[in-house]
């Protein structure tokens, strides 16, 4: 038979257990899944999916490419406008930085890989992926993002590759 203070350590440990696998996950690893979810939407054909992601703040933003849009408006045409491009890319994210900003708000910079489907290009391209996201309503939306490409240097510089 179990010593009482055996069944009160028991209990301890067994109550700590089960709050530990209830706990809801952190907030790094909540902005982790959403940008995860974020990028497999940008890697499907629906733009629906995507636009659901974004923040509805009149100041919401994005950067790709080097096309600036600001408001949902011109997010969502921007979004249309890459929907018709889809199958031809795949974003990969990579190593991924996610930086509090406060309660609420995060920052997540992660290494991305773009894969081609097209012969013209023999290699993947690698680039950047900045959000600034914010939990509204209990989900984490994107309040900016920027996604950049890092052309190799010979391509920037107009060199030839034989």
């Amino acid at each position: 038979m179990m010593q009482p203070a055996s069944l009160v350590v028991v209990l301890a440990l067994s109550a700590g257990a089960a709050a530990a696998a209830d706990a809801p996950p952190s907030p790094r690893a909540e902005v982790e899944q959403f940008v995860r979810a974020y990028v497999e939407a940008n890697n499907a054909t629906d733009p629906a999916a995507v636009m659901d992601l974004m923040s509805r703040r009149p100041d919401v933003s994005s950067v790709t490419m080097g096309a600036v849009a600001h408001g949902l408006d011109a997010i969502r045409r921007e979004t249309g406008t890459l929907a018709g491009m889809q199958g031809s890319h795949r974003m990969l994210p990579g190593n991924m930085d996610v930086i509090p900003l406060g309660p609420g708000y995060a920052l997540v910079v992660a290494q991305v890989t773009f894969e081609f489907a097209t012969e013209a290009l023999n290699s993947d391209l690698h680039g950047a992926l900045t959000l600034v996201v914010e939990k509204s309503s209990g989900k984490w939306k994107v309040l900016h993002e920027h996604v950049s490409l890092q052309f190799p240097l010979s391509d920037v510089q107009g060199e030839s590759r034989e």
